[in-house]
């Protein structure tokens, strides 16, 4: 439950899934939201760590130190949990396996598609589901799981 982020968007006004798997909404150009190829996302990944055959990094290894550090480790204020964010990405993945000493940045989204980049095991990691289902990250835990065991 988020207690607090209903203070500040009451259920009536959130979004629903009826609302987000209508066609228009997803044709539509929502600079909040993504609609996008796990593929595409993980290759965008890629490249901010440097790991995209045949191009260059996004941003130089000490940006991407700098970026990827710790930057605020606190209660979130909106959903009421503790968090770690750098800076522009969130820390860690959504799921109990996410692989234990990495480095892993990058966003959830709101309808429960995953995208980060690990930069400890040098992988850009990305699901997106067809359909909006809120908060939902069940189907992220399966896929990061065979993921992380594919890497021990």
């Amino acid at each position: 439950m988020m207690p607090t982020f209903f203070k500040i968007a009451p259920p009536a006004v959130q979004l629903t899934v009826e609302l987000c798997n209508r066609d228009d909404y997803l044709k539509a150009d929502i600079p909040a939201g993504g609609t996008l190829t796990a593929r595409g996302v993980a290759k965008v990944y890629a490249a901010l760590a440097g790991q995209l055959p045949g191009t260059k990094p996004l941003v130089s290894a000490e940006r991407l130190a700098e970026i990827s550090a710790v930057a605020v480790a606190d209660t979130d204020q909106i959903f009421g949990m503790p968090t770690q964010y750098a800076l522009g990405y969130s820390i860690g993945r959504p799921v109990p396996d996410a692989p234990a000493d990495a480095t892993i940045i990058g966003w959830p989204g709101a309808g429960g598609s995953v995208a980060d980049v690990d930069l400890t095991n040098n992988i850009a990691f990305a699901v997106t589901k067809n359909r909006f289902t809120a908060g939902d990250y069940t189907n992220i835990a399966p896929i990061s799981a065979l993921v992380t065991k594919s890497l021990t």
